[in-house]
């Protein structure tokens, strides 16, 4: 049967090597953020501002509903196909996904420095200071209903996944969790 894997949680956490690990297993992605960047484009603002793509999703949410972006996301599904969803931070939008058949929502998470560091490693230039870092995390964890409400989608899983460290045996570790939690998934 298809299904549709829902990935939440924290900034660096691991949620995209989760996403592209999931690829290599035939499920195809699809990230909420994509369809914000497409809009953002579109606009003529700066698709690689956090603030500026924030902005851009909660006024997604305020004017269409805050489940839009995966009411969106399943337009473009075929059923007979695996999918993998990244940038869930509504709780809304997994209400709208769970309508759908075969859906779980992974939450990924990982100590705050370990995250940081992976900011470092791969040159995020959206975070000059470890303070920037932790200050965007925080406006994802808002309680306005059309806003960022990451802690809530985290809250919401049915599959916890923490990702501890940096490097390849982080990488190895985190791919070994995903294996055993297909295996459970009957994929």
């Amino acid at each position: 049967m298809a299904m549709i894997l829902g990935i939440t949680g924290t900034i660096r956490s691991g949620k995209d090597t989760a996403a592209n690990y999931l690829v290599s297993k035939d499920f195809t992605h699809y990230s909420l953020s994509d369809y914000i960047r497409k809009v953002v484009r579109e606009q003529g603002l700066d698709q690689t501002d956090r603030k500026v793509l924030q902005t851009a999703a909660n006024n997604l949410r305020t004017v269409n509903g805050p489940g839009y972006l995966a009411e969106k996301a399943l337009e473009s599904f075929l059923p007979e196909m695996d999918y993998v969803v990244s940038s869930i931070r509504n709780p809304s939008e997994i209400q709208v996904l769970k309508r759908d058949r075969g859906f779980a929502l992974i939450s990924i998470d990982a100590p705050l420095e370990d995250r940081y560091k992976r900011a470092l490693l791969v040159g995020d230039k959206k975070f000059q200071t470890f303070e920037e870092f932790v200050e965007s995390e925080q406006r994802e964890k808002s309680d306005n209903p059309n806003g960022q409400q990451l802690h809530t989608c985290m809250d919401m899983a049915d599959y916890y996944i923490f990702n501890p460290g940096t490097g390849t045996e982080s990488l190895r570790r985190l791919e070994q969790k995903i294996d055993e939690l297909l295996v459970k998934l009957g994929k």
